[in-house]
């Protein structure tokens, strides 16, 4: 049987545009207006906007890192959700934005390799954060386009990066962070 949540049940916009489940059966999405929080058992929201501190409201993308990170991308960078801030008074959120190193601050996409770095598809390449230092990757270093709205990793350790004009893959070395040598494919 179908069900659909409306904003009637408390859902910060009716446009979805990233699904996921964390870890303890919460139910997450990323819409036009906010992050919201679904309980399964008590059937309640809870949102963040950018009064909790999520740096915009349009939450592109969402991935859960395997710390049990929230991460969102959203038009404002990439936002990192902290849970408990919110019933302290402070941000629930640490945003990372071209100020910090990236290379946009409009987020599509979003992944950790196995290595444990963070990856970021932007409207203007990819950002690579290791947890300290930002590497950004454009199409002048060899992506097929500077826009990417998907990220993988295969079982061979090569990240793939979907754009508009076709995939691009990047084999990094083990002990290197990437260089600025990626193969279109």
């Amino acid at each position: 049987s179908w069900t659909t949540l409306t904003t009637e049940d408390g859902l910060a916009h009716g446009e979805v545009w990233s699904v996921f489940q964390d870890a303890k059966g919460y139910m997450w999405f990323g819409t036009a207006n906010g992050l919201s929080c679904y309980d399964r058992r008590t059937e309640q929201f809870t949102n963040f906007t950018i009064v909790d501190g999520l740096k915009d409201n349009w939450v592109l993308s969402a991935f859960i890192d395997r710390e049990q990170n929230i991460w969102m991308g959203t038009f404002g960078g990439a936002s990192r959700y902290v849970p408990g801030m919110r019933e302290k008074g402070e941000p629930s959120f640490i945003t990372y934005t071209v100020e910090a190193g990236m290379v946009s601050s409009s987020v599509w996409a979003i992944f950790q390799d196995d290595r444990g770095y963070m990856w970021f598809g932007t409207d203007s390449g990819v950002t690579h954060f290791d947890g300290q230092v930002f590497q950004n990757l454009t199409d002048e270093d060899g992506l097929a386009d500077k826009s990417i709205k998907a990220i993988y990793q295969d079982r061979e350790g090569c990240m793939w990066f979907g754009t508009a004009k076709g995939p691009s893959r990047f084999c990094p070395s083990a002990s290197e962070p990437p260089t600025i040598e990626v193969h279109t494919v």
